[in-house]
This record gives structure tokens, C-alpha cells and sequence, in this order.
């Protein structure tokens, strides 16, 4: 993982590589990998950031990539980029994020961590919205207020 800044909202994109450093394989389902992995996101505030509402219907496996075992041979490396982390977890507050990823492995084993990466969600520089009258705003000839005579 590698440090970025990011606007509010804007996608926050984190590449994993795992990397088989035994002298076994190691095997794992592509499609579950917030099954496989897990997330320690640290927010501005110290407090860890939760799953967002989609993080959570997720199911703990992703929508993309083929429900197959991957095998991983001594030596050998997996990549896998997630495009939006901030669609899976909470970094609605601005400041620094610390964002950590712990490969779970097999039961029995311990988790292997991964670098610490820092994630700088910055405040918008143009806060004007836009907004446009619908035609339901208006006020219709029928509910004028009509002045007495």
C-alpha cells in the first residue's frame, strides 16, 4: 500500500500484493477477500473507521472477480486492487487516515500485517452547490394567492 491524499468522496483506490514468503502454498478464495484480509483503517479522531452501509451488504465478498480457489506457491505474488476502499469503510472525516491490512491465513497461524499506509482526505476546496428549480417547486396558477377586493 502507498500513502495518497484524496477530496471527500472521491475514490480511494488501495492495491494489496501478498506475497507467499513460506515454504507451502497458500490457498484462498479470490472473491472473499474481506474474508481473507483484514481491514484496520485508524481515522483522524484515533477511532477505527467502520464499514459503510455497502461495506456491510457487501457480505464480506466482492461483487467483482470469480469465486475460484488461488493457489499460491512459494515465491509467488497476488495483486489485487479494490478501486474505492471509501465505498467499503467510513472516511467521511477529514485529516489523516492510518490504514492496515493483515492477511488472516489459516486457522491456528497468526495474522501477517502489511506496511502502514497514510491516507490524507483533505477538505474541499469549493464548497457552492448547485441547484436548479424543479418544476414542482414552482407555484401553479391554482395556488396563487389572489389579493382581495
Amino acid at each position: 500500500m502507498e500513502h495518497a491524499k484524496a477530496a471527500p468522496l472521491a475514490p480511494i483506490a488501495c492495491t494489496l500484493r501478498l506475497k507467499n514468503v513460506s515454504t507451502g502454498d497458500i490457498a484462498f478464495f479470490k472473491k472473499t477477500f474481506l474474508a481473507i484480509f483484514r481491514f484496520a483503517i485508524v481515522s483522524p479522531s484515533g477511532k477505527e473507521s467502520p464499514l459503510t452501509n455497502y461495506g456491510n451488504q457487501l457480505g464480506f465478498s466482492s461483487e467483482e472477480g470469480e469465486n475460484v480457489l488461488k493457489n499460491l506457491k512459494p515465491g509467488e505474488t497476488y495483486t489485487l486492487t479494490i478501486p474505492a476502499l471509501n465505498r467499503l469503510f467510513d472516511f467521511s472525516e477529514t485529516g489523516k487516515y492510518q490504514v492496515s491490512v493483515f492477511f488472516k491465513g489459516r486457522k491456528g497461524k497468526p495474522e501477517v500485517p502489511s506496511n502502514t499506509a497514510t491516507v490524507s482526505v483533505e477538505e474541499p476546496k469549493d464548497y457552492r452547490v448547485m441547484v436548479e428549480e424543479s418544476s414542482d417547486t414552482k407555484t401553479s396558477k391554482d395556488s396563487e394567492v389572489k389579493p382581495e377586493k
